[in-house]
């Protein structure tokens, strides 16, 4: 055979054989990589539970209620819950690789390590007692219940600690050692007895109750009546019947016991949390019988002060008559002062309207009445202000915007007649300076500030009066900020410091008897009620500054004019005017005649009822006090004859009505002597609105 078919015939061998080993090797690779790709799911499997296992035991972990951390035995932490982190309000990784002893209170700590170390000698699972403190520096306690986690080799490799608070159970067990030692040492009797069913037994009692109750059956300390010797039985039954209904019970009785009786107070209460067959009641005695024996001895002398006190009455009313005496004395000559310097506005005035050139100057007379009629109004609300003052209370009243600059000037005009006549009957005078910055409006009450600086500008007169000789009044007004300040200065005769202290006081005169002590007085409630202050500065013989300091701040409340009745234009009602004043009559007709009223008068209550019958009226007008029968009376009887026709009643005592809410029936209005055409007009109009 030819030598290269032999070749050829090995070449192919060789390559049969070359294939087949490298199908086999293909097979095994083939195999082992199944086995590899087998092993690695099984690995991924495994990774997964433990993973699983590992977010369980985290979850588990989080999921309590208490601190847990795990900590090498240099106290080092490897791992803290988020309970541990939000106690100590810091992140995990900040406390991660700090020492724990570190978080406890200082003085702890050495005891605390030194603990541990023993510990470290035997680790066993033990429980732990420690205070903490939180990131808030509160002091709490937590029990800690320390785990030692061990290797293969039973080699400590760390502890894991599992806190709960405590900080209430140990402020309970404090309050029990404090209450026992209360207890201990208390003046009262105090003893605990459980009830479990019939069953009575008392499981406590300090040292005074054995002492009381020593001698006593505690043998038939189940019935507990023989408990409390000398006490009587249907005392006792109810005693225990409250308890054991869950109620408190408290009396007094003798006790008897050693040979000794006493009278004392026994109280019994239910204490703890009552089970389902099981109640402690707490029984506490206490010894009262020095107090029934101080009663007895008070209740003789009651007796006796009683016997005293009757005799100090008598004597007591009379001295209070008589101060009310002196009292009504002292206000009527304080309510004179005043109504005098009123009376003498408009004396001083009327001399003037009355001269014989008086009248050629229409507008100055017209002028001077519109002063008289402003002195009137005035002088009718001293009455009313004296009555307020004494009250302590101002009535509601309607606040307006009050511009103290044209104030101040009627103030002046009002007082003039005064300086003037004083230059008349002295030969000395008396110059007001004025001197008015621009200042805003404060809100208020116009009469009643102006009748208050009346009383400064007559009492700055009558301190010039008193060193006979020329003086000036001067009144400043100034905005400084939020406030106004109106300042009035004399030159007259000054005060002492002790009367500055009291000068604004009620029935203080700096002028002796010649005094009344009421002008300051209103002077200060008038200010006082408008928010304001009143400094005061005085050099003796060298005169005195008021300054009355005002708020910007108070806002006008809304008092809209529709809200206010008229009566229609050219509207004429038939109207009938009751009095038993003349003059009254004739000024109330005359007003109401002005607005094109027809009116009639009546000078009493049965004048009045027999014009009823005679004619027909829109309206009546009646006083309160009249001879025979009186405004409440007569309206009655006009309600009962025509009901239809509207009454208003105009009284001096208006407003001492409308303060006690005595607003008669069938009346629609009240108004208070003296009235302006306005108001009048006003209740006219609101009156018979709905005719």
């Amino acid at each position: 055979m030819p030598y290269h078919i032999i070749a050829l015939a090995a070449a192919a061998v060789a390559i049969v054989v070359l294939w087949i080993r490298e199908g086999r090797q293909k097979a095994e690779l083939r195999r082992r990589n199944e086995e590899l790709a087998h092993q690695a799911e099984q690995i991924r499997h495994t990774a997964v539970a433990l993973q699983h296992r590992l977010d369980r035991s985290r979850q588990m972990i989080e999921g309590q209620s208490g601190l847990v951390c795990r900590w090498r035995p240099d106290t080092t932490l490897t791992f803290v819950n988020q309970r541990f982190c939000a106690f100590y309000a810091k992140p995990a990784d900040e406390l991660l690789g700090t020492r724990w002893l570190a978080l406890l209170p200082e003085g702890t700590r050495e005891h605390v390590a030194s603990s541990c170390r023993s510990l470290f000698a035997a680790p066993r699972l033990h429980t732990v007692e420690l205070q903490t403190m939180s990131a808030d520096g509160h002091v709490c306690w937590h029990r800690w219940v320390q785990s030692p986690l061990l290797d293969e080799a039973g080699e400590l490799l760390e502890w894991q600690s599992v806190g709960g608070d405590i900080t209430e159970e140990k402020e309970r067990d404090l309050e029990r050692d404090m209450l026992a030692q209360v207890l201990t040492h208390s003046q009262i009797a105090a003893a605990i007895v459980e009830i479990v069913g019939k069953d009575r037994q008392i499981i406590y009692l300090n040292p005074r109750a054995r002492n009381w109750l020593d001698g006593c059956d505690w043998a038939n300390a189940g019935s507990l009546f023989g408990v409390l010797p000398g006490q009587p039985a249907p005392m006792a039954k109810a005693m225990w019947r409250a308890a054991e209904e869950g109620r408190a019970w408290q009396d007094e009785f003798r006790l008897t016991t050693g040979g000794r009786s006493r009278w004392v107070s026994a109280s019994i209460m239910p204490v703890g949390e009552a089970e389902e067959s099981m109640m402690r009641l707490a029984l506490v005695l206490s010894d009262v019988d020095q107090i029934h024996q101080t009663a007895n001895e008070l209740r003789e002398m009651n007796q006796c002060l009683l016997k005293t006190m009757n005799e100090l009455r008598q004597s007591q009313q009379e001295a209070i008559r008589q101060e009310h005496l002196c009292l009504l004395g002292r206000m009527a000559g304080g309510i004179a002062h005043d109504f005098n310097n009123a009376l003498t506005i408009i004396k001083g005035y009327t001399d003037l309207l009355l001269q014989p050139a008086a009248l050629e100057d229409a507008e100055q007379a017209r002028d001077r009445l519109a002063m008289v009629r402003t002195a009137a109004e005035d002088a009718a609300r001293i009455v009313g202000r004296m009555r307020e003052f004494h009250q302590h209370r101002a009535p509601p009243g309607r606040l307006q915007p009050v511009h103290l600059n044209h104030l101040v000037e009627t103030a002046v005009d009002l007082t003039r007649p005064l300086c003037e006549a004083r230059t008349q009957a002295l030969g000395s005078g008396i110059v007001i300076h004025t001197d008015l910055a621009d200042v805003p409006a404060i809100v208020g009450h116009e009469g009643e500030l102006r009748v208050a600086l009346t009383n400064l500008i007559t009492n700055a007169i009558e301190a010039i009066e008193a060193i006979e000789a020329d003086g000036a009044i001067r009144l400043r007004l100034r905005q400084d900020e939020n406030t106004v300040v109106l300042a009035i200065s004399d030159d007259g005769c000054g005060m002492t410091r002790k009367q500055v202290r009291h000068c604004l006081e009620a029935f203080y005169s700096t002028r002796g008897e010649a005094g009344t002590g009421l002008g300051l007085a209103v002077v200060n409630d008038v200010v006082e009620r408008h928010s304001g202050s009143i400094d005061i500065h005085s050099v003796i013989g060298q005169g005195t500054t008021f300054r009355l300091i005002f708020p910007l701040t108070r806002r006008m409340p809304a008092h809209p004019e529709s809200m206010v009745p008229s009566a229609a234009p050219g509207t004429s009602l038939r109207i009938l005017v009751v009095d038993d004043e003349q003059m009254i009559r004739h000024v109330v007709a005359e007003l109401l005649r002005q607005d094109g009223h027809t009116v009639n008068v009546a000078e009493s209550g049965l004048r009045t009822l027999e014009r009823l019958e005679q004619d027909t009226y829109d309206l009546i007008i009646t006083d309160q006090v009249m001879p025979g029968i009186n405004g409440q009376q007569l309206t009655a009887m006009i309600k009962a004859r025509k009901p239809e026709i509207p009454v208003i009643m105009l009284t001096g005592f208006g407003d001492m009505m409308k303060a006690k809410g005595q607003m008669p029936a069938g009346v629609h209005a009240l108004l208070t002597k003296p009235v302006d055409s306005r108001t009048l007009s006003e209740a006219v109009a609101a009156a018979t609105a709905s005719r």
